[in-house]
């Protein structure tokens, strides 16, 4: 049972936090053009980054830049509460401008990641995360004002974190975690290459069974799912930058039929390849 314990936003910053009693799991991946933070507040979840794997703890935080395929699935524990920040570019440039000689908006594009908060810095994300709510539900006088210099000040301790303590949440690194990182990579680098399963069984010399069956262990996806997420993600930027035609950018993300790539588009994305174009060039 989901219990939305709140909602709210202001421009370019949506707030949410949460409360799931079921071994809840993401039903697809995830990605979007917006930036991202998670704190996991009570409880543990698996949550998948682009090739990676974390098994988040309480004061585990998650920043993500934007179009990072990542998915949270259900860990040990049923019950788990969090919070979330989804920001906009517009308001994140502003905030690389408002905060002046830090590389702020091309850290959180290229340097996704997972932090140990614990003690007195889990209790300043956690309180920061609170007065940015009770901003936006109470609505004081200068409300958006000071909600958006509360972001700033998360972002830079996130910043902060960051960069003096990079590797200190690692991701899970078994055997069978490397090699699905592996596997992984080389479609994140192949999607287009890619014609079957079978050809990735041949090209990592184990069976389809046992590849399909650690993949979805590993990360929570199908391996189909995780090629198709790589090519919808390769076709936004083609949509976007370029004028070649839709049957030019489905053949160059590697679908061979049209018609399928404008299925698999519109599932991801909720609209047609077309339109998406229109909207986005």
């Amino acid at each position: 049972m989901d219990q939305i314990l709140f909602s709210g936003e202001i421009p370019g910053l949506f707030l949410e936090r949460i409360r799931r009693d079921g071994g809840f799991s993401m039903p697809q991946t995830h990605f979007h053009g917006s930036y991202e933070i998670y704190l996991l507040l009570e409880g543990e979840r698996s949550y998948f980054i682009e090739n990676r794997t974390y098994h988040l703890k309480p004061g585990g935080l998650v920043f993500i830049g934007p179009n990072r395929i990542h998915k949270t699935s259900a860990a040990h524990t049923a019950r788990h509460e969090r919070v979330l920040a989804e920001i906009e570019p517009p308001l994140m440039r502003r905030m690389a401008d408002w905060s002046g000689n830090l590389r702020m908006k091309s850290f959180f594009e290229e340097d996704s990641g997972v932090l140990d908060l614990r003690g007195a810095e889990r209790e300043f994300a956690e309180s920061l995360f609170s007065r940015m709510t009770d901003e936006i539900r109470k609505k004081p006088p200068a409300y958006k004002e000071y909600t958006a210099l509360l972001l700033g000040e998360l972002l830079i301790f996130i910043f902060r974190k960051a960069d003096s303590a990079p590797e200190q949440y690692p991701a899970l690194n078994s055997a069978k975690h490397r090699k699905v990182y592996e596997i992984a990579g080389y479609i994140s680098t192949k999607y287009a290459e890619i014609e079957s399963i079978d050809q990735l069984s041949r090209e990592f010399f184990i069976s389809k069974y046992y590849l399909c069956h650690i993949f979805k262990e590993v990360t929570g996806l199908t391996i189909s799912e995780y090629i198709n997420d790589n090519r919808v993600m390769a076709a936004k930027k083609l949509l976007a930058e370029t004028s070649g035609s839709i049957a030019q950018v489905s053949s160059a993300v590697g679908y061979g039929s049209v018609t399928y790539f404008d299925r698999v588009f519109r599932r991801r994305m909720g609209q047609s390849p077309i339109r998406y174009r229109e909207t986005h060039s």
